[in-house]
This record gives structure tokens, sequence and C-alpha cells, in this order.
């Protein structure tokens, strides 16, 4: 009796022997030679988020990572085989001694490289170059202008600052009116308005100036050739706010293209007023 209950004891415990040396081979030997160890996932970790790995934990073929970097702690999933991060969620102070599932849970995705210091100044100039081409002409705001007044525009000027305009004067019988048009929207702006018996009262001198000796039409127009070689096409004798002034159309040949410019010259002095290209 005692012998047949030791024959069956060792053979149980031969039996018992031989399973787990089976299922050590089956589970760790397979499995071993595919699945990333602690340090791999570690070492992925921390390249990818330059982040300081708190703790590593394996659960079902897949490692709960946490981290900690400047915006706070993350609970990172990785795939235990081929080393994907799965997901990532934002642990609270109170929950990052544990994992949880929460709806703010978001897939990792590779981020882009970041644009270069000079595609940004290409974008950039290529939207300051658009932003121009939209921007309107001396002769469109003129044409806004003398939709809404009447009178001769007497001087156009386009103003480039951070937020560009036309500035236009505008004159009749009655009164010199000065304008600012938006030059991206096209909005008008009056900006000052003088009628003619208040600009006679705030400038006594005015008829005085009228005595002065004014140049001459051929002078003028050689002035307005000395700021724009080309070929005069028109000389005007005007006035605004009691100064005369000569209104002078050049015409300058660039290629094979013909460019039109405008130059205001003071009738007394002699002085360039402005130079505007006439679109």
């Amino acid at each position: 009796m005692n012998k047949e209950r030791i024959f069956w004891m060792a053979g149980g415990s031969i039996l018992t022997i031989t399973l787990f040396l089976i299922a050590q081979q089956f589970f760790f030997g397979e499995s071993s030679a595919e699945e990333l160890s602690v340090s791999e996932v570690k070492e992925r970790i921390e390249e990818r988020f330059q982040a300081q790995v708190l703790s590593i934990e394996e659960k079902d073929e897949q490692f709960e990572v946490k981290i900690e970097e400047s915006n706070g702690k993350y609970l990172i999933s990785v795939d235990s085989v081929e080393g994907q991060v799965l997901n990532i969620q934002p642990l609270s102070d109170e929950t990052s001694e544990e994992s949880s599932t929460s709806d703010e849970d978001f897939i990792i995705e590779e981020s882009e490289d970041p644009p270069s210091d000079e595609n940004h100044s290409e974008n950039e100039s290529e939207n300051t170059q658009e932003n121009k081409e939209n921007q309107l002409t001396l002769s469109e705001a003129e044409t806004k202008v003398k939709q809404s007044y009447k009178g001769e525009i007497i001087s156009s000027e386009f103003v480039d600052e951070e937020q560009p305009y036309i500035k236009l004067t505008i004159d009749n019988s009655h009164e010199t009116i000065q304008i600012h048009v938006d030059a991206n929207s096209g909005e008008l702006s009056e900006q000052k308005r003088v009628s003619k018996e208040q600009s006679k009262q705030e400038n006594p001198a005015e008829d005085e100036s009228r005595q002065y000796t004014l140049i001459t039409k051929k002078e003028a127009g050689q002035i307005a050739l000395d700021k724009i070689a080309g070929e005069l096409e028109d000389i005007e004798l005007k006035e605004v706010d009691g100064t005369a002034y000569y209104h002078v159309e050049v015409e300058k040949k660039v290629d094979d293209d013909e460019e039109d410019y405008v130059i205001r010259i003071n009738a007394i002095t002699g002085k360039v007023i402005s130079v505007s290209k006439d679109d």
C-alpha cells in the first residue's frame, strides 16, 4: 500500500514539473523574443516625449507608462510588441497614482516638422504681396471720391502706414474737402472741410501770395523731367488753399511698356510737392 502511494506521488510530481516546464517554454520562450523590455519602452518614451518616466506597468499585451513633463502628468499606453503609442490621457494630482479611463483620451499622431524660419518668411512675404495686390490704386480711389463728391480732385497721395490709406483733396466753387480712402476696404472718411470764405479769413496773406512771380510752364516741365525722365504729356496750373501749383503728366518708357506719372510742383518756389504713378 505504501509502495503504491509513493509511486503515485512520485508520478504526480514528475507530471507537474513536466507541465510547468512546457508552460514556461510556451509563454516565455515565444513572447520574450518579440515583446519589448521595460528598459526599451522607457528609452523610447523618454526620447519621443522628452519627459521623465515615473513608472511602467505591463497589462494585457501593453505597457502603461506614467510620465511627467512641464505641462503635467500623463498616462501613455504602448503596444508591448510593436512599441506603438496607443493612447494618452492627462492625470490629475489625485489620479496620478492609478490609471483611469477618461473621455479626454486621444490618439497620439506623429507631428509634422514645424515650418522653418525660411518658410515662415516666405509666407509672410507672400501675404504682404497679396495684400498689396488687393489694395486700391490712386485712380480707383479717385473714382470712388468722384462718385460721392462734386468738384475737382487737386491732389492724391498714397500713405503707406500700418493701416494704409489714400489722402485726397477735392475742390469746388464753395469749399475744399480732404478725404481719406482706406486702401484695403475702400471706405471713405472725411477729414476736413474748409469753405472759401473761411479760407480767406484764416489766411489773410493769401491775396498777397498771388502777387508773387510764378515759374513758367516750361520751367515746371523741366523740373518734372529732372524728377522723372520721360516725355511731357500735359502741364496745367492749379490752386489749392490759395497755393498755386503745376499738375504735370509725364510718360516714361520702361522696356516695351509705358508708365504714366503725375508730378505736382509748387508754382512759386518750384519745389516738387508730390510724385505719383498713374495706374
